[in-house]
């Protein structure tokens, strides 16, 4: 039996680390056929693609206008989603399509995003809490109903049910897309073997990612009542974020101390930036 032809949307904007992405794409053991649409997002430069990538623009700030103006040109029969700062392994596009395939009534797969330090033998704290704390695909797909799309596959045929990514909002669309699935009867998978790697944030891209996401926590849920119960459940430490961090191996006493308190730091500092937004009424960043 033939395999299903597969279209990989990525979107970029301003992202040097796209060219490791393509040229990771253009390694992988996928037998059928598949194209790479890069969906550049108004950078200050148009990026160069290579291989079998083709090039779109989309003027709009926004991955989701970007991802959706990927879907009206692609091809495939298979969607598989993922970043410009992603390296998929060999075997992505294999694992992912398979576990999206296997029965008939699944509307998409998550695979697993494995963080990497950049700064060599010694991670700074924002580093080692990446690690410890980004993309924990597998919860997503089981309790919040979603795949972050730096590493999700689904169909064609449900993408047409469901509907296109919510270009309203600059964050968060994956978690609506999902959750619109999961309400369309859809099952969710996680597949362990559909593997991209993506590096650990800085500082100051761990604050970035911290006003995007919160701010698009505001965009889907506007009102003051839902800005208190927010702020709320920020207040407590993380204790399951907690867990996580003094998880981690090899870290001495002092610097375990400290990477509790930055994790404490950062998740009330999603409570503040929350509240600022609610208070300014100011723009969401892209």
């Amino acid at each position: 039996m033939s395999l299903p032809s597969v279209s990989v949307i990525i979107p970029t904007y301003n992202d040097e680390r796209l060219a490791a992405c393509l040229a990771a794409l253009e390694q992988q053991d996928y037998a059928g056929p598949y194209e790479v649409i890069v969906v550049d997002n108004g950078s200050d430069v148009l990026p160069t693609v290579t291989g079998r990538a083709r090039l779109l623009q989309e003027a709009k700030p926004g991955s989701y206008n970007a991802r959706n103006r990927a879907l009206g040109e692609a091809t495939g029969t298979i969607l598989a989603f993922t970043d410009s700062d992603c390296v998929p392994h060999p075997g992505w596009l294999s694992a992912g399509v398979s576990a999206v395939t296997n029965e008939p009534d699944i509307g998409l797969a998550g695979g697993q995003v494995q963080i990497t330090p950049m700064s060599g033998a010694k991670p700074s704290l924002a580093e080692l809490y990446e690690v410890a704390i980004a993309f924990p695909q597998e919860t997503y797909v089981r309790e919040g109903k979603y795949a972050a799309t730096a590493n999700m596959f689904t169909t064609r045929s449900v993408m047409e049910t469901v509907g296109p990514f919510n270009n309203k909002l600059r964050s968060g669309g994956d978690a609506e897309w999902g959750q619109r699935t999961a309400a369309a009867g859809y099952r969710l998978v996680y597949v362990d073997g559909a593997v991209v790697d993506h590096p650990a944030r800085t500082h100051d891209e761990i604050m970035h990612k911290l006003r995007r996401t919160t701010g698009g926590e505001r965009d889907r849920r506007p009102g003051w009542l839902q800005c208190v119960r927010f702020c709320a459940r920020h207040l407590p430490p993380p204790r399951s974020r907690i867990r996580r961090v003094l998880a981690l191996k090899g870290i001495d006493p002092a610097r375990r101390a400290a990477l509790v308190g930055y994790c404490v730091f950062i998740y009330w500092r999603h409570a503040a930036e929350r509240l600022r937004l609610q208070i300014t009424g100011a723009h969401s960043s892209r």
